[in-house]
């Protein structure tokens, strides 16, 4: 029987640093190619072609073989057929000419307000320049650009009765990063709402700014690529998730297997080795583990932003679907009430703000049943 990761194995390894430099390489090559003053002897470099070829290559793509014997002229479709009788016509073409929809009318209007927002576009960016720092940007051309697909985590147990996991994950969001970028601004960027789990209970008028979260308590991470786990241990109070899963694989093996440890902040994607399509994993909290894979390398175009600030930069998210509350339907949910057994048919309870304090709440504010509350987060909450 094939081994499930067999399949990953017959995957080319793609190196970040080997394909930039062949990347570059190959830019370079083009533009020493377009820069010949003879075009005969750019199409020969390009194409690896004799001069006869290239001279019939040229003779086919000039502009005036792409000509017709005639030019079509375009048509004014304000203009009536010659010979028309129709009324209708005639009056729907001197509604048209006086009509701000009209075509002409538009064009001109268009020009003009053109021409008021270049000048206070301009002016916007004349101040941004004088009352901002200065952005770094990147270099076009001069840089990697890789894609990475994120997956939702699964909270369903690993094991025969369940399908994989790879076959029961989500789409998530898509992210871009540039080379030259470590993995801790990746990890940065990740929202999940697990990460803004509230550790204390609340009441329904408590201030939810200043609340604690899992977030800022458990700020252990890593990232689990080409056999290596690139610790997230910036902070002092971090703790190292990959040491439970390293002891595991140790007692499984025998031995310690040869798997690698890095830090996030101390890499940067440039240094990186991956096969596309190969499921990596992200892991939080403990045990929140998003699937990830590299779907795209490709050099930065000029068509890219060009603010490094913006990077990591997000591209493509999933719907977000809106949690309704148990009890109206109609409103979206706020709190998750944990009711004692016998108050409600369900132990866990998504309520509105309203219903909450019709159901676990008297006239004067007062408690009228034994329940847990904690705020309610999703990713439509983000």
């Amino acid at each position: 029987m094939r081994n499930s990761g067999d399949e990953w194995n017959s995957i080319e390894e793609t190196c970040v640093a080997k394909f930039a430099e062949a990347a570059l390489s190959s830019m370079n090559e083009v533009t020493s190619i377009f820069g010949e003053r003879s075009e005969k002897e750019a199409v020969k470099r390009c194409l690896h072609v004799d001069d006869d070829e290239a001279q019939s290559i040229l003779d086919d793509l000039d502009v005036d073989s792409l000509r017709c014997d005639v030019d079509l002229k375009a048509e004014n479709k304000l203009l009536l057929p010659k010979g028309c009788q129709l009324s209708t016509l005639k009056h729907l073409n001197e509604a048209l000419k006086h009509s701000p929809m009209c075509r002409l009318h538009r064009v001109g209007a268009d020009r003009k307000w053109s021409n008021q927002s270049s000048s206070q576009v301009s002016n916007v960016e004349v101040d941004v320049a004088t009352t901002c720092a200065p952005v770094e940007f990147v270099e076009p051309e001069n840089d990697v650009m890789l894609t990475l697909i994120f997956f939702r985590p699964l909270n369903k147990p690993f094991g025969k009765k369940y399908l994989p996991r790879w076959r029961n994950s989500y789409f998530d969001f898509t992210v871009q990063v540039l080379g030259g970028q470590t993995l801790d601004e990746l990890r940065d960027c990740i929202d999940c709402p697990s990460d803004k789990a509230p550790l204390v209970e609340v009441n329904a008028d408590s201030d939810l700014d200043g609340l604690p979260t899992a977030g800022h308590l458990y700020r252990g991470a890593f990232f689990y690529i080409d056999e290596t786990f690139y610790n997230d241990l910036r902070s002092s109070e971090a703790t190292d998730l990959s040491e439970p899963v390293r002891d595991w694989l140790t007692r499984i093996h025998g031995g310690r297997p040869s798997f690698r440890m890095a830090k996030m902040e101390d890499t940067r994607f440039n240094e990186l080795k991956f096969r596309f399509g190969q499921p990596y994993v992200y892991v939080h909290q403990g045990h929140c583990e998003h699937l990830l894979i590299f779907s795209d390398i490709r050099l930065v175009h000029r068509s890219d932003p060009q603010n490094r600030s913006l990077y990591p930069l997000r591209m493509v998210r999933s719907a977000m679907h809106f949690v309704r509350c148990d009890i109206c339907k109609l409103r979206f949910v706020k709190w998750n009430v944990e009711c004692a057994v016998g108050d409600s048919p369900f132990r866990y309870n998504f309520l509105c703000n309203e219903c909450l304090h019709c159901f676990c709440y008297d006239e004067e504010g007062k408690r009228i049943r034994d329940f847990v509350l904690t705020p309610f987060y999703s990713r439509c909450s983000q």
